[in-house]
């Protein structure tokens, strides 16, 4: 092995990034540094989107938390020995409400303003069909319907900040999260599966009404 070489078993960022998330957690679990950066470039534009919608903001005024989201996301990861995860869905969950939490806390210390001059990175050089993803995965578009993305997106961080938080909070868990009904009725205290279905059936006819 030359001095240039990987270390055996230490696979490349590339490899890396084609990895599931189980893996990624148990080598970030074993102190493996790029194992956390996968994670970190895997989640950050999810995590930035789910925090900024749980916390009545539209992405483009969200700059100002930019910091407070890589902070948090990149402590919880070096914080993760104890953590038992069964799918993405609840991982990513799990992530933005630390993201979430931490935010909450700063607007009640009434210390919005970007902190520092750490080295951040702004969140516009990330893509910005998330939400349009999330709602029309699966969907093969026409080339009229990949040009008008970017404005579905608009309309629908519009819609889903004027919905009230128990919908725009439910509709966030099925759809960008991925929680099954049963997760979903545990995160929000429901009496089960089929009142968090009835939720989410709810929450979206307010938003197909609104769009």
């Amino acid at each position: 092995m030359t001095m240039d070489s990987p270390p055996p078993n230490e696979e490349s960022e590339a490899e890396l990034s084609h990895q599931p998330t189980s893996f990624l957690l148990r080598a970030a679990r074993d102190g493996r540094r790029p194992a956390v950066d996968a994670l970190f470039e895997r989640y950050l534009p999810r995590i930035t989107r789910i925090a900024a919608l749980r916390t009545g903001f539209r992405l483009k005024e969200f700059a100002d938390f930019e910091d407070i989201v890589q902070e948090s996301m990149l402590e919880a990861f070096l914080h993760l020995a104890n953590l038992q995860i069964g799918h993405d869905g609840a991982f990513l969950n799990w992530l933005a409400t630390i993201v979430e939490n931490n935010i909450r806390d700063q607007q009640r210390r009434q210390l919005a303003q970007k902190r520092g001059a750490g080295k951040v990175r702004p969140f516009g050089q990330y893509g910005t069909t998330l939400l349009t993803q999330a709602f029309f995965a699966g969907q093969e578009p026409t080339p009229s319907q990949a040009m008008e993305a970017g404005e579905m997106e608009v309309r629908l961080e519009n819609a889903l900040l004027q919905l009230n938080e128990r919908h725009r909070r439910v509709i966030d868990l099925r759809r960008l999260c991925g929680l099954s009904y049963d997760e979903i009725a545990e995160q929000m205290d429901l009496g089960g599966a089929a009142s968090a279905r009835s939720l989410f059936a709810r929450a979206l006819n307010q938003l197909t009404s609104i769009l």
